[in-house]
């Protein structure tokens, strides 16, 4: 590339948001009594976004993207997250590994929500945002909300944690650092599944369960409520055109749903009968307008314990993290 061609793809610089104030940020503290972890916030980052060819995106208005850019030009520019904010997502023994070893860490921005869309995010599952704690902001309005945006991934140096701008804030408490690191695990680790699965049969299941488990809430009786009610976690199976969704169900849970006969233990008849009856309601959604129709996969519904599947068929699941 020419240096005129370098001139002209240089973007314009964007003015740094006023980051979102923020109680207790302070400066990053590497020391073995206080190291940075998994979730916490810094400020006074950049994220580095690189293309090649006349792309830009839409999502961070803080980003200044390259003008005239040929269709073979490669680019880099700074992207700022416009709250000001970016969690770490790197493990935490990779945080404190010296620079040599680990040479940068992995971020993503804080992004200011509607207080309507983080609170949806708080009830349902969303592979792309996350809806971070918000009490710790105190420049939010009442009716906004912060979370992470998954798909705007930065590497930084690490040494640039240690600027003098650069401030920190450890908002998550140990259940919600859990519950992030699941979510980031999940996000990242899980295995792909075509996308037609995600359509075809993932969606139309996803509204099934979350439209039961309201009618459960308001007290409905139907046996795919009950079921979907007693369900703790789902996983998923694709073998062919066969999807298989597994409903880990514990003794737990199916007392609470009513499940187990006089003696408290499964009642196996009534188990089947919501398990039935919830594969009938996910092949009737998918068949609905609004859902992918011809759907050419079978799908088989399994409410069970995980201590009673044998470990080479648990192994083909795979987390449904929504």
């Amino acid at each position: 590339m020419h240096e005129e061609d370098q001139q002209t793809l240089a973007p314009k610089q964007a003015e740094p948001p006023a980051p979102l104030q923020a109680a207790a940020a302070q400066a990053v503290s590497f020391t073995m009594l206080s190291p940075p972890a998994q979730g916490d916030v810094v400020s006074g980052l950049a994220l580095a976004i690189a293309g090649v060819g006349p792309a830009t995106a839409e999502g961070l208005p803080a980003g200044s993207w390259p003008q005239d850019v040929g269709p073979n030009d490669a680019w880099s520019a700074s992207v700022l997250s416009p709250s000001g904010w970016y969690v770490l997502l790197s493990q935490d023994c990779d945080l404190v590994r010296s620079p040599e070893s680990e040479p940068t860490v992995l971020v993503a921005p804080l992004i200011v929500v509607p207080r309507s869309t983080w609170d949806s995010l708080r009830r349902s599952y969303s592979a792309r945002r996350f809806a971070y704690p918000r009490d710790k902001f105190t420049s939010l309005k009442d009716d906004e909300g912060i979370a992470v945006e998954l798909p705007w991934t930065s590497s930084v140096l690490k040494g640039s944690l240690q600027a003098p701008g650069v401030k920190a804030m450890r908002p998550l408490t140990g259940p919600e650092r859990r519950e992030f690191s699941l979510w980031l695990a999940q996000r990242t680790g899980r295995i792909p599944l075509p996308d037609d699965v995600v359509t075809r049969v993932l969606d139309p299941a996803h509204r099934v369960r979350q439209d039961l488990l309201k009618k459960h809430g308001n007290g409905s009786n139907k046996p795919e409520a009950i079921g979907v009610a007693a369900a703790e976690r789902w996983f998923v199976r694709r073998r062919e055109n066969q999807v298989t969704l597994f409903g880990q169900i514990t003794t737990k849970s199916i007392m609470f749903a009513g499940l187990t006969d006089a003696e408290y233990r499964p009642d196996q008849n009534r188990i089947e009968l919501c398990r039935a009856a919830l594969e009938q309601a996910i092949m009737k959604k998918m068949g609905e307008p609004g859902s992918e129709k011809d759907s050419r996969y079978e799908v088989k519904v399994i409410l069970g314990m995980l201590e009673r599947m044998r470990a080479s068929d648990f192994v083909e699941f795979v987390p449904i993290v929504r």
